[in-house]
């Protein structure tokens, strides 16, 4: 074809796929970065995301940031924070040391703060072409695929509204961390007991008993949006006429104790002292006990970023149900 032919039909010069890429093998040492928006603000402030996940682990991370500027801060201290975690003293290498990413603003080869901060922390920094991006940045195209259908899973399983978003995406970096990866490699477990991320990344400081302990203590009256009476403390004397417990709405994990949410005050508690209300399907907190979302309670004001950004997640909405003569509880965890 001459030069014309080949200027309008677009011809572009032939890029050579890898066939066996290299897999990185050391724990914590590279990590691939992306960046989400949220169409709202979450009951944090927060509106944006970042998703690392480790290359040689698929151990993924989540850091909420309030506005894009933050990126910066939020990813030092990701990075001061791993290289002074116990579970990383000792290796011959520094954790964190490459990061994989594309062109954003935030964290662009332009952003001299960035940068310099960068070098600083010797941290190296590798960008992907606009054109390949969902090729040559895959795995954290893949974690942040894997994170936002995990959330939306959480969020329609109570029946939450939008702001409840980034509890429920710390809860699925929770749960994906911990859960052991569908593999098709030779070395595979035939029983499917293969080890987890976090007991890979962590070299198996972070164990595969102390993880079951977790999720033993998650499942199931510890998911994000139910509904539970929790023993209140201090304890109640005998003799008083104060109830002895309280309605307390799940948010958060911390070891084995679950986060909970005052349904009233909006304050955070932690207990493992708890009976669970198992709703009907549809229900969530705010209509089995009759108080208002928080939602229509918190005041944050807007800024101008919010309604020019391009929002790439979106959430779903709330089902209205109301209690009808049926009983609203279907089953009671103790």
């Amino acid at each position: 074809a001459c030069e014309i032919c080949r200027l309008v039909r677009g011809s572009m010069r032939r890029i050579i796929k890898t066939v066996d890429p290299y897999n990185e093998t050391r724990p914590a040492y590279s990590f691939s970065m992306d960046l989400l928006t949220l169409p709202v603000r979450s009951m944090q402030g927060s509106r944006y995301a970042i998703v690392l996940a480790c290359n040689a682990t698929n151990c993924l991370r989540v850091l909420p940031l309030f506005l894009r500027s933050d990126a910066q801060q939020q990813i030092e201290e990701f990075i001061e924070e791993m290289r002074a975690s116990p579970f990383f003293q000792g290796t011959p290498y520094k954790v964190v040391s490459h990061i994989h990413a594309d062109r954003a603003g935030e964290w662009s080869e332009s952003n001299r703060n960035f940068q310099a901060a960068m070098r600083r922390l010797g941290c190296l920094m590798t960008y992907c072409p606009p054109e390949r991006h969902e090729r040559s940045n895959a795995r954290a195209e893949r974690s942040v695929g894997l994170i936002e259908t995990t959330m939306k899973a959480a969020m329609m399983q109570y029946n939450l509204s939008s702001c409840w978003w980034q509890y429920c995406m710390i809860q699925s970096e929770w749960l994906i961390n911990r859960l052991s990866k569908v593999s098709h490699t030779a070395n595979q477990a035939m029983v499917g007991d293969s080890p987890s991320p976090l007991e890979l990344m962590t070299r198996g400081a972070y164990s595969r008993r102390m993880i079951a302990k977790e999720l033993s203590a998650f499942v199931p009256w510890s998911a994000v949006g139910s509904v539970a009476l929790v023993h209140r403390m201090p304890p109640i004397k005998g003799s008083a006429l104060a109830p002895k417990s309280r309605f307390g709405i799940a948010a958060s994990m911390l070891g084995t104790q679950v986060g909970f949410l005052c349904p009233i005050k909006w304050t955070t508690f932690y207990s493992k002292s708890l009976v669970l209300l198992q709703m009907k399907k549809g229900l969530n907190y705010s209509q089995f006990l009759n108080v208002e979302p928080i939602e229509s309670i918190r005041k944050i004001a807007q800024l101008p970023t919010d309604s020019s950004d391009h929002v790439t997640v979106q959430l779903p909405d709330v089902v209205q149900h109301k209690i009808m003569h049926t009983p609203p509880i279907t089953q009671v965890w103790t």
